[in-house]
């Protein structure tokens, strides 16, 4: 059995670090939408120019985008100190001895085996508790932070794109149903309120409806062009980053995008505007909706073999594939990994507060590089300096 948990924890491990590799490698885009006032006044023998558009939607944005990479569904914290506090506190533990006696429940000879099976009952029994609570009151009557985030990229008229893989991705539809979303408060509570008494439009894709996520299934074609227009050039000088000491420990110190990389990131917003509004020659794509068992399975939409240049967008209403770009989307792997180092530990110590500490340690460990690798991605990806992802 020992061996058994030790090649089972392994192996959970690599698919943790697999889950790890793909989000912190995404590639992420942001379509920011919002369009100048006009041109200034013109002083003196200066040639007037046209209004800049505020970047500090953007930066927003991508800092609501860093805090969300390792949010969870449930609280870990909650669910350690509950199982230390059900298997030591109230004495559960002492139901693993073959005879319980009735004056000392703690007393007896404990058998490995119904420890490690009080552990998973309780560990998955209290997370259970935690995804009914949020599914059934938290996220309808409180807030849902995946939702909130969809929300927030509405307000700020700002699109977001991102691809796991090479041709398959995310789009979220952030377009503004407002002429200006970069406004004073004023401004944005009439905004918000025009919404709330159905005198603005809806803030899906298409006319009339409200579906905002979709699944990506992007042509080679579109591909290509995108690592041709900016990925390529990211890549090779778009922070130029100086090594202040350890990596992990102390902050890089990064200088400000070049020229070069600056006009692709515009040029390529502007081509996924005419990629979105239709009016691309060339670059088409189509919104299809999956059977029921093809969702199941995940599988590609039908069309795809008969139209191999067309990108395809499948809605996703619940909010449950894209999210997992995080933590968000892959609580069941985690969960599984966390139950499994607390038996593994339990096995060496058969002590359920040492325990619960190493598996707190390891979580914060997890959690730290995957805050650390996902924010150098975002920043490296959408030129972000680190300094605004507070």
């Amino acid at each position: 059995m020992v061996i058994l948990i030790s090649v089972a924890v392994c192996t959970k491990f690599g698919r943790l670090g697999d889950i790890m590799y793909v989000q912190t490698h995404a590639d992420v885009f942001l379509i920011d939408w919002e369009r100048s006032r006009g041109r200034l006044q013109a002083r003196g023998n200066e040639k007037a120019g046209m209004a800049p558009v505020s970047v500090w939607r953007s930066l927003n944005v991508m800092k609501e985008l860093n805090n969300l990479q390792t949010a969870r569904i449930i609280s870990v914290n909650f669910n350690l100190i509950a199982l230390a506090f059900i298997l030591e506190g109230i004495e559960v533990a002492g139901s693993s001895v073959w005879q319980p006696p009735l004056k000392d429940p703690g007393f007896g000879q404990q058998r490995w085996l119904l420890r490690l099976a009080l552990i998973v009952f309780f560990y998955m029994a209290l997370a259970l508790v935690q995804i009914v609570w949020s599914y059934a009151f938290a996220f309808r009557f409180v807030r849902e932070r995946v939702a909130v985030f969809v929300d927030l990229l509405s307000v700020s008229n700002i699109s977001l794109i991102a691809f796991s893989e090479q041709c398959y991705g995310y789009y979220l539809h952030g377009r503004s149903v407002h002429s200006h979303a970069d406004t004073n408060m004023i401004g944005l509570n009439a905004n918000l309120k025009h919404e709330e008494e159905n005198l603005a439009g809806s803030r899906g894709l298409l006319p009339n409806t409200t579906d905002q996520v979709f699944e990506m299934y992007a042509s080679e074609q579109l591909r290509r062009l995108y690592d041709e227009l900016y990925r390529s050039i990211v890549k090779t000088d778009a922070l130029r980053n100086e090594k202040v000491g350890y990596r992990f420990f102390k902050r890089e110190k990064k200088k400000v995008p070049l020229e070069n990389s600056v006009k692709a990131h515009a040029t390529l917003s502007k081509f996924f505007m005419e990629f979105i509004d239709k009016t691309q020659a060339g670059f088409q794509y189509e919104i299809v909706e999956r059977s029921p068992i093809r969702s199941a399975l995940r599988l590609a939409p039908h069309k795809m073999a008969a139209s191999p240049s067309t990108t395809f967008f499948v809605p996703d209403k619940n909010h449950r594939v894209w999210s997992k770009m995080l933590f968000w989307g892959v609580e069941y792997d985690l969960l599984v990994f966390e139950t499994l180092i607390l038996l593994c530990t339990d096995l060496i110590w058969q002590s359920s507060t040492i325990d619960v500490f190493v598996a707190f340690m390891v979580v914060s460990v997890i959690n730290y590089f995957r805050q650390v690798f996902g924010r150098e991605n975002l920043t490296k990806k959408t030129l972000t300096d680190d300094r605004f992802l507070l």
